[in-house]
């Protein structure tokens, strides 16, 4: 009995980690292309801005609460653990942040996403 309560609290756990990442990623990926979008409006001359585009963590933390909970459209507010989300997001491969750790460099999409999470299975399956 407490075996298998040990499994449900972990299987749970486990779930609840997947979609705080996936919601996450997915408020990440909007993000990334409204800024984007935004930035190639006022670029006139046609020369992109990088700067314009990237993501400090500090933003990241000020926004996740209200973007994701945007995504859910739910009356009930919910709190993210942004920085625990990243953490397992560059773990997937599905964001690069930059050499200080400082800057969202990129969030992965369509097909790169799914070649990053399919080395994460990779790597889980080859060290057991």
């Amino acid at each position: 009995r407490d075996n298998g309560a040990m499994k449900y609290i972990i299987t749970e756990a486990a779930q609840q980690r997947a979609l705080r990442a996936s919601l996450v990623h997915l408020w990440l990926l909007q993000l990334q292309e409204s800024r984007v979008i935004a930035s190639n409006k006022e670029d006139l001359d046609g020369d992109y801005d990088d700067s314009k585009t990237s993501l400090t963590l500090d933003q990241i933390s000020e926004e996740c609460h209200k973007g994701v909970n945007k995504l859910l459209e739910s009356n009930v507010s919910i709190r993210i653990d942004d920085t625990s989300a990243i953490k397992d997001l560059q773990d997937l491969g599905l964001v690069t942040l930059s050499q200080d750790g400082e800057y969202l460099e990129d969030v992965k999409h369509d097909t790169d996403a799914n070649k990053s999470l399919e080395n994460a299975w990779y790597k889980i399956f080859d060290q057991r």
